[in-house]
């Protein structure tokens, strides 16, 4: 299991499953430009456009698929 944690935000990669948490913030964290709710998990996959506070990045995964 790998743990990212971001002002926040916690992107976490386990048994190639990728999810992303809010965790109570002021700036929101959005998957695909839809505001995820506090404290609430998502999964998250190739090409998912990713946007906390004023950063936004694309997710890209080895030999990953859009889905």
């Amino acid at each position: 299991e790998i743990r990212l944690s971001l002002v926040g935000s916690e992107m976490c990669i386990r048994d190639s499953i990728y999810t992303l948490r809010d965790f109570p913030s002021l700036t929101g964290t959005f998957l695909c430009s839809v505001l995820v709710g506090k404290k609430e998990q998502v999964r998250v996959g190739e090409g998912a456009i990713v946007t906390i506070g004023a950063t936004t990045f694309i997710l890209h995964v080895p030999g990953g698929e859009e889905e």
